[in-house]
């Protein structure tokens, strides 16, 4: 099931491109920060799984702003 603009064409408006083009950015941002701040979290393989559970945990409450905590 495919999404569909409001052209029909299902290709994104200038927003919703702008809306996740930023969240990726943001995303990188929040990352390459946690990667600096924590450079003892990066594994031989240059791979760095805390940061990845850090920044979920980061932007949970935003995402699910109204969900109560468990």
């Amino acid at each position: 099931m495919s999404r569909k603009g409001k052209d029909g064409s299902g290709r994104k408006g200038p927003l919703e491109r702008k809306a996740n083009v930023s969240l990726k950015r943001a995303e990188d941002q929040v990352l390459q920060t946690l990667l600096k701040d924590h450079p003892e979290w990066i594994d031989k393989d240059g791979n760095c799984p805390q940061c990845v559970v850090e920044e979920y945990s980061l932007a949970e409450p935003h995402y699910y702003p109204n969900e109560d905590k468990k």
